[in-house]
């Protein structure tokens, strides 16, 4: 059934400044198993958070950039069973987790990874954490109890920072620096209670040891074959001791016996000399690193600021942003945000990283009713971190919810500029068949657009050449019955494509000449399409072709574009390489944001969808399946994305759905879906097979609670049936053999090209309804009257009577009479289609009265109120009598609208 009730996931990343990209997406996981399904979900620069729990998977960080960032050390546990962590990828972080039962606790095997704030209690492993690889930064971590034979951890990379750390209790050397390990720095870090604070092992050149505190360790530093190490700070540090100000380089603090200070400048008054021959500490320090140096955390303050939405659009998916801010001193670490309506708590959104003095934003999906909508936002719901006050933690608001109203026009690809494929009147309930057109070689994947009456096709032959069919046309067909009418312009077939139709202002356009797949989109008088193996696209006046843009992208322009709120949206691929998506300003062409596709997967080269704040797009990936994304049409910040069959299909979007198919014959099953438009979550689907519904040049359409969707046959590029499938559970409501390529739908009609050259419309025509309007209703002699059928589009004759005698006065559509004679006259039109005939009647339609006769103003009169002169009181007066249909005074007539227009014209003049 349909839905009534909100609906919200919350899955969308927010930027976090530098932390990861705006095109990652943030997944939440609660255990082991969700942690799996995340983490073959995720892409590079994705993060996944752990609320607390136990878990017990031995996780490999295996893609670029991916974030692991634990609720904290003490909420969320890694029980590993003696196995180990690994971050076999570039730029990995790992934070707030503790590790136990493990050997290694996690090993760094690529460069640039981050390890923090995590708790590594009792490794068994001889070498402990292995750190192999460049630039690894270790901060602010405990490592504990360690039980190997070596170290706990076995410092191999270059150009790597250990930072407050502590290393308490381990059997074993705390840190190993090994053979050639250059350029490294230690700092703030305490070892106490180590059999070795420090390994030096042939380490190499560079390394910097610190401001360090070496406390009851078995021995301080053990070093073979001594390397050159800088004991002390690369530069002189301003600090306070006993009250006094004193400037210098600063060394380690190396425990209570190592020295004295008479000097009360807190460096020892002699300098102190390394273990193994490893170096002179020339500033030692006389008390532990924090008497000099506060690395304490200071207290952090986060509020809600705003939200940034203040309309929202009923029914349809809508982002919520909430503002927030960190005006406290320090960093915040991860917390949450729930937004509530009313008391109902909508979901939650996880900021991992929060910078003191910084903003970011929470962004929600929700799909609301009409009317006005109370939210609450409140941060830090779980108390996750410390702050200074908590009492301004939280902010209400009012939004306002309204509904739009939806066109029925089918001008351009996949029915508007937005692509939704949804048609808000009728659909086909069965499969009677309207008319089939003769054969006129329609596209075999093309998609019709209807417009002034008529269903224009791309036709001609497929050719795999850059000039294609030098004779394709686009064909227009009578939209009732099927026949001919004639050519207008050219179509579009190089290299086999499937370009479609797009009328606007009388004009019809079919890509250009070097379009493959994609074709135009054309608003507010700009027409934007692509050039395909020119890798741009280009955006021209319609009216006469003068550039205004042209915008260069990564690989094969293929794509139709979309537009919404002054953006266009554009697909470029490389074919089995990977894709990309592309906002832009409309009107200069700038980029807004970019995103690419994982390698493989080619960015859809039909078009994209937008469905109020999210634009959805598919892939076809040359190697397995492809994928649906929802991002958000602003930023492109992925809210979610499904596996589906590899595919170019253009998502259809309606109550609260998305529609697609996939598959391609040949080297993958066919198969057709929907989802939840905010959340993702598969509505229905149907059966995989290599004989299966939908396909990936096939975009579905959505009217009437049916979802239409084509079949496939084995000649790949055209089809051979429809389905109608009830939009809201996927049952079968009825198929047909004939047609099946990307619908259009226009008053109840579908309209779908197979596989024979042929376009097939079904569905039937209705009873017509008789109705018009006219310009005035009265006037003085001679009085012209246009009359306006308001009928309908399927009418096909016009029988007008201007005078009620029974004589047909003009068969046109929309006719203008004259009337000479002063009377009242009754007016009727009779209109006609293959269904049969209707008549409205209007008595009395038109008066009209003599251009002397103009007694029945009483306002006017030289003896009223002013004189012929039209006061305010004798307006309204008239008013009153317009309102109320009263008779006038002397002249039993009444005031039509067209006197009142008469009179407010005079009293203006007054």
């Amino acid at each position: 059934m349909q839905k009534q009730m909100l609906t919200l996931l919350i899955l969308t990343f927010i930027v976090i400044f530098n932390t990861v990209p705006s095109s990652a997406t943030l997944y939440q996981a609660y255990n082991s198993s969700t942690l799996d399904d995340k983490i073959s979900e995720a892409s590079q620069n994705d993060v996944i958070y752990l609320n607390p729990g136990v878990y017990d998977t031995p996780i490999d960080l295996d893609i670029k950039g991916l974030s692991i960032i634990g609720a904290g050390s003490d909420k969320v546990i890694f029980d590993l069973d003696g196995s180990y962590l690994e971050m076999s990828a570039e730029d990995c972080v790992l934070k707030g987790i503790s590790v136990v039962n493990s050997s290694k606790g996690v090993q760094v095997t690529s460069s640039g990874c981050k390890i923090s704030k995590c708790v590594f209690d009792g490794l068994t492993y001889s070498t402990g954490i292995y750190i192999k690889e460049d630039n690894t930064i270790f901060t602010d971590n405990v490592v504990s109890n360690c039980t190997g034979k070596y170290f706990a951890i076995y410092g191999l990379g270059h150009d790597c920072t250990y930072s407050g750390n502590t290393f308490i209790n381990n059997s074993c050397a705390a840190l190993s620096l090994y053979t050639n390990s250059d350029n490294n720095a230690v700092y703030y870090n305490v070892f106490q209670e180590n059999q070795y604070g420090i390994y030096l092992y042939s380490s190499g050149t560079g390394n910097e040891i610190y401001l360090n505190d070496f406390i009851d360790n078995d021995e301080n530093i053990k070093a073979t074959d001594p390397p050159s190490i800088e004991w002390n700070s690369p530069e002189i540090i301003a600090y306070t001791c006993n009250d006094d100000s004193f400037s210098s380089y600063l060394g380690n603090y190396w425990g209570e016996d190592s020295g004295y200070d008479i000097n009360n400048n807190g460096i020892l008054d002699s300098s102190y000399t390394i273990s193994y021959g490893a170096g002179t500490d020339q500033y030692p320090l006389a008390s532990p690193f924090g008497n000099y140096i506060d690395i304490s955390a200071g207290p952090v303050d986060l509020i809600v600021d705003s939200f940034s939405s203040s309309s929202l659009v009923a029914d349809q998916p809508n982002r919520i942003r909430v503002n927030i801010s960190n005006i406290g001193q320090t960093n915040a670490d991860a917390f949450k945000v729930v937004l509530y309506y009313g008391t109902e708590s909508l979901g939650e959104e996880v900021i991992p990283y929060l910078a003191s003095g910084s903003t970011t934003q929470a962004s929600f999906t929700l799909l609301f009713p009409a009317g006005d909508i109370s939210l609450k936002a409140v941060v830090d719901t779980e108390d996750s971190v410390e702050e200074t006050l908590e009492s301004n933690n939280e902010m209400s608001a009012t939004l306002v919810s309204e509904s739009v109203e939806i066109d029925e026009n089918w001008f351009q690809f996949h029915k508007d500029v937005e692509h939704t494929g949804y048609y808000p009147g009728n659909g086909p309930d069965d499969a009677t068949l309207l008319w089939v057109s003769d054969d006129i070689n329609a596209v075999g994947s093309s998609s019709p657009v209807i417009a002034e009456g008529t269903v224009f096709i791309n036709c001609g032959d497929s050719v795999m050449s850059s000039t294609g069919d030098d004779s394709s046309s686009v064909t227009g067909l009578d939209m009732y019955t099927g026949e001919t009418i004639g050519t207008f312009g050219d179509g579009g077939t190089s290299w086999g494509s499937w370009v479609s139709p797009c009328y606007y202002e009388g004009n019809i356009s079919c890509g250009r000449s070097d379009s493959v797949n994609g074709g135009d989109l054309i608003v507010n008088g700009k027409r934007y399409v692509g050039d395909y193996e020119g890798y741009t696209y280009y955006c021209t006046y319609e009216e006469n072709g003068t550039s205004v843009w042209t915008k260069a992208v990564n690989g094969l322009a293929m794509g139709t574009p979309a537009y919404s709120d002054g953006m266009v949206y554009f697909t470029s691929c490389k074919f089995e390489l990977s894709g990309d998506v592309y906002c832009v300003d409309a009107e200069t062409g700038d980029t807004i944001w970019h995103i690419s596709t994982p390698s493989g997967h080619d960015a859809s080269s039909v078009g994209t969808t937008v469905y109020n704040d999210i634009l959805y797009f598919t892939t076809y990936n040359w190697n397995g399946n492809g994928d649906i994304y929802a991002v958000d049409k602003y930023d492109g910040s992925i809210i979610w994305r499904k596996t589906i069959q590899r595919t170019d299909s253009c998502p259809a979007v309606a109550y609260g759905n998305v529609y697609v198919c996939g598959g391609c014959p040949g080297y993958s099953k066919l198969q057709s879906y929907c989802f939840d438009a905010v959340t993702g979550e598969e509505i229905w689907s149907t059966t995989a097979s290599y004989s299966g519904i939908g396909a990936w040049t096939c975009s579905p359409v959505v009217a009437d609670g049916k979802c239409y969707i084509g079949k496939m046959d084995p000649t790949m590029y055209s089809y051979s049936s429809i389905y109608a499938f009830d939009a809201y559970d996927g049952s079968t409501i009825w198929s047909s053999s004939g047609g099946g390529a990307s619908p259009a739908i226009s008053e109840g009609i579908l309209y779908t090209v197979g596989n024979d050259g042929k376009v097939y419309a079904y569905g039937s025509l209705s009873e017509p309804y008789a109705e018009f309007t006219s310009n005035v209703s009265s006037g003085t002699a001679p009085l012209a009257v246009s009359f306006t059928d308001r009928s309908g589009t399927n009418i096909t004759g016009w029988q007008w009577d201007f005078d009620n005698d029974g004589v047909i006065d003009s068969t046109e559509q929309d006719p203008v009479h004259v009337y000479g004679a002063v009377g009242k006259y009754t007016v009727s039109l009779k209109v006609t289609n293959n269904e049969g005939t209707d008549t409205e009647v209007k008595d009395p339609c038109i008066s009209v009265i003599d251009a002397n006769d103009d007694e029945w103003n009483i306002w006017d009169d030289s003896d009223s109120e002013d004189g012929a002169k039209i006061t305010t009181d004798e307006l309204q007066d008239a008013i009153h009598y317009w309102i109320n249909n009263i008779q006038i005074t002397d002249s039993g007539d009444v005031v039509t609208t067209d006197r009142l227009q008469e009179v407010i014209h005079e009293w203006l003049q007054s």
